[in-house]
């Protein structure tokens, strides 16, 4: 388990490392494990085994949405180009349009949603 990743998506910020007045991780040996965690401070109760790996879990989850978007709007076309192409369409050549719409379903294709 990445007990940093879990603990940052809990606590909603990066740990501050040694210096953390509110949250310790330490290796043991065995992994990491807590420890220290300042529940007055945090305003969160000290967690679970079970809440720490949900949000593991989430956490990867949430990476994996940014990643595939910033995948796909580098690939999108430019904002200008979208209507300049709908202006030609409106005019009667649909023929940009046409071709924005098969690339927009390529990159659908190639960056599938998490």
């Amino acid at each position: 388990m990445n007990m940093a990743k879990a603990v940052e998506y809990i606590i909603g910020r990066k740990i501050a490392g040694p210096m953390d007045a509110e949250v310790q991780l330490t290796d043991n040996g065995n992994g990491v494990e807590i420890t220290k965690w300042d529940s007055d401070a945090l305003g969160i109760p000290w967690p679970t085994q079970e809440e720490l790996e949900a949000a593991e879990t989430a956490a990867i989850v949430g990476e994996s949405a940014v990643e595939y978007k910033e995948l796909r709007l580098a690939r999108y076309p430019s904002a200008g180009d979208v209507i300049d192409a709908l202006f030609k369409k409106e005019a009667g050549d649909s023929t940009e349009w046409d071709a924005l719409d098969v690339l927009r379903d390529q990159i659908k294709l190639d960056i599938p949603k998490p």
